[in-house]
């Protein structure tokens, strides 16, 4: 089963450039060029934040993940690992925190089609927290510092998506007044 994982991660890996060079240059043709823009922008965020989701998760919560389970070793009691469960932690981890760090990309795709805007997000910051903390504990593996570990980054992630549909708002306020004028 280890070498099906893999196989399968690495497939993935190996093949989503061009599946999504793909799917960009089916919808390119039918966009207008201010839709372009949003596309091909939407498009080098989704992969900075799952990179950056990705780094994050291998070089600081996939290291405290470990060392917390590693301090469960007792000479009584050693830990065994195999590869399976292994890989299987690793890559649950790895795209956990790569699609949950997409969350500013969603905000701000939602608030440039005007489906939520600054003063909804802000209001709802309380539900959001709660939700986040959710999502945190399905998305990863079942330990503390893991759900903590997403959890913190995806609330600062939260504030920047706020940021970013309160750029997109300022920018349509100002293009409809140079319209108005």
């Amino acid at each position: 089963m280890a070498h099906f994982r893999v196989a399968l991660t690495t497939g993935i890996v190996v093949t989503l450039p061009v599946i999504l060079y793909q799917a960009v240059a089916f919808l390119v043709p039918a966009l207008t060029s201010r839709e372009k823009r949003v596309l091909l922008t939407a498009v080098l965020l989704l992969l900075l934040l799952f990179g950056a989701g990705v780094s994050f998760a291998w070089y600081v919560a996939f290291p405290m993940a470990m060392d917390f389970f590693a301090r469960f070793a007792t000479p009584q009691l050693s830990p065994y690992i195999t590869v399976s469960e292994y890989l299987s932690f690793v890559t649950g981890l790895l795209l956990g925190f790569g699609l949950a760090f997409q969350l500013p990309l969603i905000v701000w795709v939602l608030g440039a089609f005007g489906i939520v805007t600054v003063r909804f997000l802000r209001s709802s910051r309380k539900y959001a927290v709660i939700l986040i903390f959710i999502v945190a504990a399905i998305a990863t593996p079942p330990d503390v510092i893991s759900q903590v570990l997403m959890a913190v980054p995806l609330l600062g992630l939260y504030e920047l998506g706020i940021l970013l549909v309160a750029g997109t708002e300022r920018r349509r306020r100002k293009q409809a007044e140079a319209e108005g004028a």
